[in-house]
C-alpha cells in the first residue's frame, strides 16, 4: 500500500508540473510571438521548438505505453513508477491515448507488487 501512497503523491507533482509546461512554456502566445523574430530570437527559443515537437510527436504517450508493457511483463518498480509518471504527465501534455494506456499497464503491475505474498498453502 506504501507504493501506491507514493506513486499517488508523486503523480500528482508530475501533474503540477506537466501543468505548469503546458500553460506557462508551450501555451503562451507570447513565448511564441518572440520566437518568430527572424535576428535577435532569445537563446531558448529551439528547446521550445524541440519540446513541442516532441509533445507534437506524442514521445510522453510512447514512453509511458513501452514502460507499461515492459512493467506488466515483470518489470519491478522504476518501470512501473516510469510507465504511471509518463503517463500522467502525457496525459496533460498532448498524448492522450498511449498515456492513458500505459498508465493503466502501470497502475496494474503497481497494485501487483503491492500486494502481500502469499503465505504456505495459500493461492492467489
Amino acid at each position: 500500500m506504501a507504493f501506491m501512497i507514493r506513486q499517488g503523491a508523486l503523480a500528482l507533482v508530475v501533474l503540477g508540473l506537466a501543468l505548469a509546461v503546458r500553460f506557462v512554456v508551450v501555451r503562451r502566445p507570447e513565448l511564441g510571438w518572440a520566437c518568430q523574430v527572424a535576428d535577435g530570437a532569445p537563446w531558448w527559443c529551439p528547446l521550445r521548438s524541440g519540446l513541442i515537437a516532441a509533445l507534437d510527436f506524442g514521445a510522453l504517450g510512447w514512453i509511458s505505453l513501452a514502460a507499461g508493457v515492459c512493467a506488466l511483463a515483470g518489470g519491478g518498480r522504476r518501470v512501473t513508477s516510469a510507465a504511471m509518471l509518463a503517463g500522467t504527465a502525457g496525459l496533460v501534455l498532448s498524448a492522450a491515448g498511449a498515456s492513458a494506456a500505459g498508465l493503466i499497464l502501470g497502475t496494474l503491475r503497481s497494485l501487483r507488487l503491492d500486494r502481500p505474498a502469499c503465505q504456505d498453502g495459500e493461492t492467489g
